[in-house]
């Protein structure tokens, strides 16, 4: 993938909204091929969202996005919450890292009972 040009794209947003428009999801549908199979259908429906027409600013629309994507997070803590405690484990920490590049749980094993 070329490295993204900033400037090029701003002046083509500038100069020819339709074309911007255009190449911008085109490029945002390649990262969706790029993706995992079972990241794609999210993937795709946040670009359309955002790609929409609607009366919302790119920062609003930027915003949404990121709520979507931070709800996601905390759906994901939860549910490995919910299975390490059902697996008979204590959680005693979890931390939603703030670039979302990881969770990060700090389980304890349950105690055995010696006899």
């Amino acid at each position: 993938m070329a490295p993204f040009d900033f400037n090029a794209w701003k002046e083509m947003a500038s100069n020819d909204p339709h074309e911007f428009e255009r190449q911008k999801k085109k490029a945002l549908l390649a990262l969706v091929a790029d993706a995992k199979p079972e990241s794609r259908q999210a993937l795709f429906e946040m670009i359309e969202d955002l790609c929409s027409p609607s009366e919302k600013t790119p920062l609003e629309k930027m915003v949404e996005a990121q709520n979507k994507m931070m709800e996601s997070a905390f759906l994901l803590q939860n549910a490995l919450r919910h299975l390490t405690s059902n697996l008979g484990f204590e959680v005693q920490q979890t931390e939603l890292n703030p670039d979302l590049k990881f969770i990060e749980l700090i389980v304890v094993a349950p105690a055995t009972v010696s006899t």
